[in-house]
């Protein structure tokens, strides 16, 4: 159980160092892409939750709607 909450956590540190950039948070991990993508889902992180705001007021923009 703390292992996995271990893991979670590098992973969302990971995540919040690269701004939700999965290629460059597995880099940083030393994981492979595939790897960290599977982790993600197996502990329910999305890498959009770490991407900055700016990315979400164009979608806003654009769409009329938040995504």
């Amino acid at each position: 159980m703390a292992a996995a909450e271990a893991e979670r956590q590098a992973i969302r540190l990971a995540l919040r160092a690269t701004q939700g950039n999965k290629s460059a948070a597995a880099r940083l991990l030393r994981v492979d892409y595939k790897t960290l993508h599977l982790k993600m889902k197996h502990h329910a992180i999305e890498a959009v939750e770490f991407r900055p705001l700016r990315n979400l007021r164009s979608k806003i923009s654009t769409t009329g709607t938040v995504p």
